[in-house]
């Protein structure tokens, strides 16, 4: 999986020096040598040292991290562990609410077996999980919620 560079640390009306870049980007100068020979990131002419515009590697590093982007279909989870969208084991899952409208199912990974959550809102539960079996976690009160003061 490729590492993402934070796009927000970039000025736009800046111009960089590969090195400047890398360093904001905590990338190393290489990476970006190699991203401008591939040309996939544009550079401010032919002359040495090579400028980089910061509106130009903002909309490259945004479109790079859009593009890593994958929807989870129904009944899919993304399991850290195994990177990649996942489907529970035995098709299973716990629903915990987290506010009246919305909560997290709980499942493990069908791969690895670790943990796998996915956060959901409670009128989207047949779009989302349509073939799972859910067991419904009762709400634990909250401190803050009023007839609960100690």
């Amino acid at each position: 999986m490729a590492k993402r560079y934070p796009a927000n640390r970039v000025k736009l009306h800046r111009s960089y020096t590969v090195e400047e870049a890398g360093a904001l980007l905590g990338a190393h100068a290489q990476t970006l040598r190699g991203w401008i020979q591939s040309g996939a990131l544009p550079v401010c002419g032919e002359q040495r040292p090579v400028l980089i515009v910061g509106a130009d590697l903002r909309a490259f590093l945004l479109q790079r991290q859009e593009s890593a982007k994958r929807r989870l279909g129904p009944d899919e989870f993304y399991c850290l562990r195994c990177r990649s969208p996942r489907r529970p084991a035995g098709m299973m899952a716990d629903y915990e609410p987290r506010s009246d409208r919305a909560g997290r199912l709980i499942a493990l990974c069908e791969g690895c077996g670790g943990l796998l959550h996915r956060m959901v809102r409670a009128d989207k539960m047949a779009v989302v999980a349509p073939n799972l079996s859910i067991m419904r976690k009762s709400r634990a009160p909250s401190l803050n919620e009023p007839g609960n003061a100690a």
